[in-house]
């Protein structure tokens, strides 16, 4: 294969880094050529994973001379297209603080004098 280029913009704001790989042999593989970057968003924390997936391309000339465009999304394995997927662990909480004003009780105390209770969520 000649001019092999990857794709990803699957993912908006995902950032694709690195260039053509001039070539490769039958059989060789090139880990190193692109990496990508993505900033999660609430809405993917929210959903609690974010998929994906890319696209190689390449150029071969077959044995009459003719050139032809290869194409691959990419999967989970060589042989499938499943996306590749992050799992996201979320932490879903709730915390309660409750106040007291007690300025309105007179000292020493009397009956029917009000405490006010605050709460913040």
């Amino acid at each position: 294969l000649t001019g092999v280029t990857v794709t990803d913009d699957s993912l908006p704001g995902l950032a694709l880094a690195g260039s053509p790989v001039p070539s490769l042999a039958p059989g060789a593989t090139d880990a190193t050529a692109y990496s990508a970057t993505y900033a999660l968003t609430q809405a993917d924390i929210d959903r609690g994973y974010v998929e994906n997936t890319a696209l190689a391309t390449g150029t071969y000339t077959d044995g009459a001379g003719v050139e032809t465009e290869v194409e691959d999304i990419s999967g989970s394995e060589t042989t499938n297209d499943t996306p590749t997927r992050a799992d996201l662990e979320t932490a879903p909480s709730i915390a309660l603080v409750k106040t007291v004003d007690a300025s309105a009780v007179s000292s020493p105390a009397a009956v029917g004098e009000l405490l006010t209770y605050s709460f913040t969520v």
